[in-house]
This record gives C-alpha cells, sequence and structure tokens, in this order.
C-alpha cells in the first residue's frame, strides 16, 4: 500500500511541476513578447504604427495577394527573372516604375513598388500608328535594348 501512496504522490509532484514550468514559460513569452522594441514588429503580420495601433495592409499588396490567391495561370516570366526585377525594386523603392505589356503579372509590380508610382504600357501604345494619332499629347519613347533601327519607337507588331 505505501509503494502505492509513493506511486500517486510522485505522479501528483510531476503533474505539478510540469503545469509550474508551463506557467513559468508562458508568462516569461508573454512578458517578452509585451515589452519588444519596435522594429522585432516588423517580423509580425501586422504593422503596428507609433500609437500603437494596428494599421491596414496596403491596398496594392491586397489586390496582388487575393489575384494570385485566385488565378490559376501561368506566370509570364520565370522566378530567376522576376528576382532581377525584384532585387532592383528592393533597393530602389519607391520609385518610378515603367511596366511594358498588360499581363497577369501586373498587380505584382505595383505591389512591389509600394508607396511608388508603376506606370503600365500596352504594346500597341508604343506603336507608330498609335503615336501619330496622338501626336502632342505624348512623346516618342527610344527603347535601344529593342528598338530595330535608331532612332525609332519600339514596337513589336511590326
Amino acid at each position: 500500500m505505501k509503494a502505492k501512496l509513493q506511486s500517486f504522490l510522485g505522479l501528483r509532484l510531476l503533474v505539478v511541476a510540469a503545469l509550474a514550468a508551463f506557467l513559468l514559460l508562458f508568462s516569461a513569452r508573454t512578458l517578452f513578447s509585451s515589452s519588444s522594441s519596435p522594429g522585432s514588429a516588423a517580423s509580425s503580420h501586422l504593422h503596428l504604427s507609433g500609437d500603437g495601433s494596428c494599421s491596414k495592409l496596403p491596398a496594392p499588396v491586397a489586390d496582388a495577394l487575393v489575384h494570385y490567391a485566385t488565378s490559376n495561370s501561368t506566370p509570364q516570366q520565370t522566378a530567376a527573372e522576376i528576382g532581377v526585377s525584384l532585387r532592383v525594386l528592393q533597393r530602389r523603392s519607391p520609385c518610378n516604375f515603367l511596366v511594358f505589356g498588360l499581363g497577369l503579372d501586373s498587380p505584382m509590380w505595383a505591389a512591389l513598388n509600394h508607396g511608388g508610382r508603376t506606370d503600365r504600357f500596352s504594346k500597341a501604345f508604343l506603336c507608330d500608328a498609335y503615336l501619330a494619332e496622338q501626336v502632342g499629347r505624348i512623346r516618342h519613347f527610344v527603347i535601344p535594348s529593342h528598338r530595330e533601327k535608331p532612332g525609332t519607337p519600339f514596337c513589336p507588331l511590326n
């Protein structure tokens, strides 16, 4: 009978010790998370503003997330190609960013350049026929890496 009592007390002591350890860890975690610096809050999903209130997710980021979560199309660019632009935008954004072509990745560029200006042009916008109709309202864009003859605007349809 004495052996059963000792095992029961040992089990009880083990449960009490485990509960005490859990409460100690929980209170320590709560204490450290409430006194964390604002720099460490950037890693969380919600951003805290200076007054301690939560701010909304920026609209371009939210739009891009919804767009990509609901689409099942294949990307127009490879991950490596997008990575090149991503690294530039990470260093330079917010900036004025010009995207040629209206594709499925348009919301992504606006989201990656949050706070900057992202303009998108369709390929037809830069063709000679369209430019002739719009004389006085726009200027000719010369893109050295894509032009066929020096001094001519970019037009992939010709």
